[in-house]
């Protein structure tokens, strides 16, 4: 009986081991992938780092994938089962994404951000030298009859210059310098670099106040709004500032100057010319009532 009993044992055992053995056999083979991106059709493959993802489909319908790899480079090589994938590659605001499917050989697939670059920098106004100090730069998609939308931004930077890399298409770029900013369309088109020099069309203003008694030392509370009130009419505030002499930089245009300090108050127009510095003084009388 325990003769018997061992033989059993040693014998599935045996089988069990050879199942193992078939189960590795079967299993299939990875193939390796090289992956690759490029801005546009007909061009080099990206030598900048790209963010990849990799996602496994599964066969039962409605069921989502499984992300198995996240890998920032610039071409990564992946040992991948045989199976459905999707691909995305990312940089920048640039990106795209294909299924694919990987069986038994090596294979090389490349992605097409269809995308284009977008180099900025500003000048002042005309026959200036470019901006050296930090400006805000917002990028915004475009939308036809409709002006900036915060839910439509999509990149941002602060730099004397920028480079965004940008699907192919049409944008709104806000430009904020020195208190005051401009808002010009431009355009992306892929495999294509497009340099881009914004004017600010702006001019500069020193301000002080005086009363009837003299100069006034004290700090003021300043104004700057449009002269043309808008289609509430209200006015629109462009400037301020809390200073006894401020210095302002505004784009071109006719303006009102605001301006209290205490119990006093005064106005005056100021009319920017791009290029242009002037020096204003606004007269600020006791407040009525």
């Amino acid at each position: 009986m325990r003769f018997r009993l061992g033989l059993t044992l040693f014998s599935a055992a045996i089988l069990s081991g050879a199942a193992y053995a078939d189960k590795a056999a079967a299993a299939p083979a990875e193939s390796t992938i090289q992956l690759q991106a490029v801005v546009a059709e007909g061009a080099k493959p990206m030598s900048d780092p790209l963010d990849w993802i990799v996602t496994r489909l599964s066969d039962r319908s409605g069921v989502p994938g499984e992300v198995i790899i996240t890998k920032t480079a610039v071409a990564p090589k992946l040992s991948l089962a045989p199976g459905r994938y999707v691909i995305s590659a990312r940089r920048g605001e640039a990106k795209a994404y294909d299924k694919i499917t990987v069986g038994s050989a090596d294979a090389t697939h490349v992605l097409n951000l269809d995308a284009g670059f977008m180099s900025l920098s500003m000048i002042p106004h005309a026959g200036a030298p470019t901006v050296t100090g930090n400006i805000t730069w917002e990028v915004y998609r475009y939308a036809k009859g409709q002006g900036v939308d915060e839910t439509r931004k999509i990149a941002t930077a602060v730099a004397p210059s920028q480079q965004f890399l940008l699907p192919a298409g049409y944008y709104t770029v806000r430009a904020r310098y020195n208190g005051t900013f401009a808002d010009t369309v431009l355009s992306v088109a892929a495999g294509h670099q497009f340099n881009y020099t914004l004017n600010l069309y702006a001019g500069n203003v020193g301000l002080s106040a005086v009363s009837d008694e003299g100069a006034l030392d004290d700090d003021v509370t300043w104004q700057i709004v449009r002269a043309t009130p808008d289609r509430d009419g209200k006015h629109t505030v462009v400037a301020k500032a809390v200073d006894a002499a401020p210095k302002l930089m505004l784009r071109e245009g006719n303006y009102i100057i605001q301006a209290r300090s205490g119990d006093l108050s005064g106005e005056a127009p100021l009319n920017i010319k791009a290029g242009n510095m002037q020096n204003i003084k606004v007269k600020l009388t006791a407040i009525d009532g």
